[in-house]
């Protein structure tokens, strides 16, 4: 792992997914669909609790979503 950052990877069924953040607030959310193989990488950048929740529900929204059949 590299200094000054921290990777958080997630996975289940039907969603992969790399969370990366930096010490300097900049972050990067990679999400990969299972089923369909697209994926979106989405940059923020803290400077309150409030953009890491807004990130942290982006996560959680992809993971709770069933893939369409």
């Amino acid at each position: 792992m590299q200094a000054g950052r921290r990777e958080v990877h997630a996975l289940n069924t039907h969603t992969a997914a790399q969370l990366t953040v930096w010490t300097t607030g900049e972050t990067e959310l990679d999400i990969a669909d299972l089923t369909t193989g697209a994926s979106t990488s989405t940059h923020y950048e803290f400077t309150d609790l409030q953009g890491l929740e807004a990130c942290l529900d982006d996560l959680t929204e992809h993971f709770n979503t069933p893939p369409c059949p």
